[in-house]
């Protein structure tokens, strides 16, 4: 699949998404907060496919958090890219499982049982997705604890 690099804030588009699903979090109870505020979170990608890799972790994180936890999205600003987060305090997945969660169909567990409409094909998306920009997404969860989600992207001024 063909991508369109463009340069793009990425603090302007994580305010979007996490406006996005405001609603339905309160709805559901869940705290979603935009944590890191960079003031030049300029990057280098395709800015619909990241839209998508962040609606992704944000729906997930949310199918998986009860009333009274939390969604944090976090960015960090480093030398050439900068690092997004998506964490949360859902009921997390374990040790077992963390291995398979980026394999088309497969769902945790622990989601089966929360979620039985879930596809299985959120997070194989957001691993493609993030492959096509050259970036690598690291998760760490435990079990009751929550899930983290980790990925970086190039700053514009590094291509």
């Amino acid at each position: 699949m063909p991508i369109t690099r463009e340069n793009f804030s990425l603090t302007e588009l994580l305010h979007d998404v996490v406006q996005e699903f405001e609603l339905e979090a309160r709805r559901q109870g869940v705290q979603l907060k935009f944590a890191g505020q960079p003031r030049q979170a300029l990057v280098c990608a395709d800015i619909g496919l990241v839209q998508r890799v962040l609606e992704n972790l944000i729906r997930n994180a949310l199918e998986h958090t009860p009333p009274g936890g939390s969604v944090v999205l976090d960015l960090e600003s480093q030398a050439e890219e900068i690092a997004i987060s998506v964490s949360d305090t859902g009921c997390g997945i374990s040790e077992n499982e963390l291995e398979n969660i980026f394999e088309r169909y497969f769902t945790a567990s622990s989601a089966r049982s929360d979620q039985g409409d879930s596809s299985g094909l959120g997070l194989a998306i957001v691993k493609g997705i993030l492959d096509l920009h050259g970036s690598r997404i690291n998760v760490s969860s435990g079990v009751g604890k929550g899930t983290r989600f980790d990925f970086s992207l190039p700053t514009a001024s590094a291509t």
